[in-house]
């Protein structure tokens, strides 16, 4: 499995029971200074919850790029 898969999995299945999460929430959130994506996930099985802030990917790519 390549990265962008294993991290999309993460973030579309519960940790607990691995059943698929449900989006329940989806707005733009601009707390942070810069626009996003806030989104609260739930599991339809076992009712765990989540939220995600999604960030733009080229301001990610600054926020999380490895020191030389």
């Amino acid at each position: 499995m390549d990265e962008g898969r294993e991290i999309m999995d993460s973030l579309s299945h519960c940790p607990t029971c691995k059943h698929k999460l449900i989006t329940w929430d989806s707005r733009p959130h601009s707390r942070y200074g810069f626009e996003t994506i806030r989104r609260k996930r739930k599991c339809a099985k076992c009712d765990y919850r989540s939220v995600t802030v999604e960030v733009p990917e080229e301001l990610g790519d600054s926020i999380f790029e490895e020191d030389e």
